[in-house]
């Protein structure tokens, strides 16, 4: 896995959408969090069978990351406390080109790529049997 700086590239319109979509995520996260105390609870597979899904518990991990409590996070889902953090590299990603304007790419390869999604298949995994466990 490189880090490069890359100068002279500009984003393309993915890479525009994809940074609003992660600040607006972090926003409205926020906004929910702070002034509607709304308690997460999505899950219809569960509301139906009863036993939670593999990303039960994301949501309320990704609030839990945005008041900075990382172990509770953790706790609920690593998932959610992962795509926190997804967002906000993504974001510090859009700030680096804007204040430097030099543009951050990860290159990786097909091995690296295929490493890190079955770790993250594993990870969602334990954790599901987890949380069947636990109900």
């Amino acid at each position: 896995m490189k880090i490069i700086f890359l100068p002279s590239y500009k984003p393309n319109l993915y890479e525009k959408i994809l940074t609003l979509f992660c600040a607006s995520i972090l926003f409205i996260g926020l906004i929910i969090h702070k002034y509607f105390h709304v308690s997460v609870n999505f899950c219809q597979f569960k509301k139906i069978t009863g036993i939670p899904c593999f990303f039960c518990g994301s949501s309320r991990a990704f609030f839990k990351s945005l008041t900075f409590n990382f172990k509770e996070a953790i706790l609920l889902h690593p998932v959610g406390f992962l795509i926190f953090w997804l967002c906000v590299l993504i974001l510090l990603r859009c700030l680096l080109f804007i204040v430097l304007g030099k543009y951050v790419v990860i290159k990786t390869t097909k091995s690296e790529k295929v490493t890190l999604a079955f770790f993250l298949f594993i990870l969602i995994f334990m954790h599901w049997l987890y949380a069947i466990k636990r109900v």
